[in-house]
């Protein structure tokens, strides 16, 4: 991917109209309106009008690290010929809530899914867990 280790944050729907990505999922905190940083709504319109992209969206609950619970609000966004990723990301998202907590192996398949090469995933392992 462009030779930089992600975060894609902001360049997303870009790298999507370019196909050097082929997923993307955003996330929004219902408390705040269910709304999604990073996301640009009119680019995202175009890029569906155009037949580039499909999205799908879904909520779900989490538990922050007070203990609180939170309703989240996701929208997947797929290339085109590649929206078999989204449901694939929704089963690895639904194994990984069952917990017991971070998941390096399920990490590698969500990196994967989202576009990112084993080099990018390891470096982010290294940096987030100490894993790689």
């Amino acid at each position: 991917m462009n030779g930089q280790i992600g975060p894609h944050e902001g360049r997303e729907l870009a790298l999507l109209r370019q196909g050097t990505k082929p997923l993307a999922c955003f996330t929004g905190l219902e408390a705040e309106g269910g709304a999604f940083a990073f996301l640009d709504e009119d680019e995202l319109a175009a890029l569906v009008a155009e037949g580039l992209v499909v999205t799908e969206e879904a909520w779900s609950e989490a538990r922050g690290p007070d203990g609180a619970a939170h309703r989240l609000h996701h929208l997947y966004v797929a290339r085109a010929g590649e929206a078999w990723r989204i449901p694939a990301l929704r089963m690895i998202e639904a194994i990984y809530g069952q917990g017991p907590g971070w998941r390096p192996d399920l990490e590698r398949v969500i990196g994967a899914l989202l576009g990112y090469g084993e080099a990018e995933v390891e470096a982010f392992l290294r940096r987030v867990g100490g894993e790689g």
